[in-house]
């Protein structure tokens, strides 16, 4: 059931960026028209063939296909900036080696704006929604944490403080008691199983 709802997510979350960057593109190649930036349509098509498979490269590499659940706000969104510089060098470059340079420079300059600003609206917004209805006790997962030391209480805190983060902890058994956890996990529903071990053990 965890996979499946994983796997939704994930996919619901790949079509988003789709829409996201394929209105981006729309977006600057009217803008760029509107000032006299355009270019020819194929080199339209050649910047959104390049385009794509860079942006959901990087969207993957820096994990943003990912759970973001416990993830902040400001550290998706940095990744979200570096995602659109270190794409917008690529697909440059690919562009220049191409020798493509007749392609135009305002049209992909206002590709890469607006769709820094689109894809960091829907990822603030997607991500503040989620966090908003796990706060009312939706789209939560339950885990059991396993030691009783200082990182387990510290973990325990941090859990409790972010209740965004829709994490519910349903056990707090020490390391010595492992063999009880098939046990606690027939009598609770039990997502996923925290250790936390002690510093001279890591």
């Amino acid at each position: 059931m965890l996979r499946q709802q994983a796997r939704f997510f994930r996919n619901a979350t790949i079509f988003l960026d789709i829409l996201v960057v394929s209105i981006a593109f729309l977006l600057a190649h009217y803008f760029s028209g509107s000032v006299g930036g355009g270019g020819e349509n194929h080199e339209y098509v050649l910047v959104l063939l390049i385009v794509f498979p860079i942006w959901f490269g990087l969207f993957a590499c820096f994990n943003l296909y990912s759970s973001l659940r416990i993830r902040s706000l400001s550290d998706v969104l940095i990744a979200v900036v570096k995602i659109h510089f270190a794409g917008a060098i690529a697909a440059s470059s690919i562009l220049y080696l191409t020798a493509h340079h007749g392609s135009s420079r305002i049209f992909f300059g206002m590709f890469v704006l607006v769709s820094l600003a689109l894809i960091g609206i829907e990822k603030s917004s997607v991500k503040l929604f989620l966090s908003a209805i796990r706060k009312r006790g939706y789209n939560f997962r339950h885990i059991l944490i396993v030691g009783d030391n200082e990182r387990a209480r510290r973990f325990t805190r941090l859990v409790e403080e972010h209740a965004g983060w829709g994490l519910r902890i349903v056990g707090n058994p020490p390391l010595g008691e492992v063999q009880n956890i098939p046990e606690i996990c027939t009598t609770h529903p039990v997502d996923e199983v925290v250790f936390c071990l002690p510093k001279e053990q890591t």
